[in-house]
């Protein structure tokens, strides 16, 4: 059961590889053509194997997000966001990867993937996608307190208060004091705005 799973996620995943350089490789106005899961090109042949279709990364992100959000997040939203924000990123990664590879292909031909560059490459989507998860981490952490600001908003209000006469006067409570200003008269206030002090 476990094996049809992951054989048929590998196929659609290969599909989409293929489909997305093909058309990549198209809209540059590089001469391409698609055929299965082979990308044929002017100087030779590219096929995208099974190892190319990201199921491997995709494990791995999988295992690596599913760590990090029981690790480090502590809602239950933001660690199934923080795992499907690593799905995608190594799908996106992936890509990067057989863009490159088939770059390169066409450049200098399909012989020159074999060995080395294509396990830099693979080393390098592992690499960029750890550090990819590892950015997210504090975005996927940010906590807003919204009570703390409603209070904030709270304090820095203006009351009003009974004033003499039965009249009823504005006083104005200053952000992070717990006394209140008191209302000057119009002289007082008159002399603070000429001498520039508010």
């Amino acid at each position: 059961m476990v094996s049809a799973v992951e054989t048929q996620l590998n196929l659609a995943l290969l599909r989409r590889v293929v489909v997305v350089v093909a058309f990549v490789f198209d809209l540059l106005g590089v001469a391409i053509e698609q055929q299965d899961n082979i990308l044929a090109l002017p100087n030779g042949n590219v096929g995208v194997e099974d190892a190319c279709s990201g199921i491997q990364s995709l494990t791995g992100c999988l295992f690596a997000g599913s760590f990090l959000a029981a690790v480090f997040l502590d809602s239950f939203p933001r660690k199934v966001a923080l795992v499907a924000a690593a799905l995608f990123l190594a799908f996106l990664t992936n890509l990067g990867r057989s863009l490159f590879l088939t770059a390169w292909a066409y450049q200098y031909g399909p012989n020159a993937i074999e060995g080395t560059v294509h396990d830099v490459a693979g080393y390098a989507v592992l690499g960029l996608t750890a550090v990819g998860l590892l950015c997210l981490l504090p975005i996927f952490n940010l906590k807003f307190d919204l009570r703390s600001a409603d209070a904030e908003v709270a304090s820095c209000s203006a009351s009003i208060r009974p004033g003499p006469g039965g009249t009823s006067e504005r006083i104005q409570v200053p952000c992070g004091s717990g006394q209140p200003r008191l209302p000057l008269s119009r002289g007082r206030e008159r002399e603070r705005v000429e001498s520039g002090v508010s």
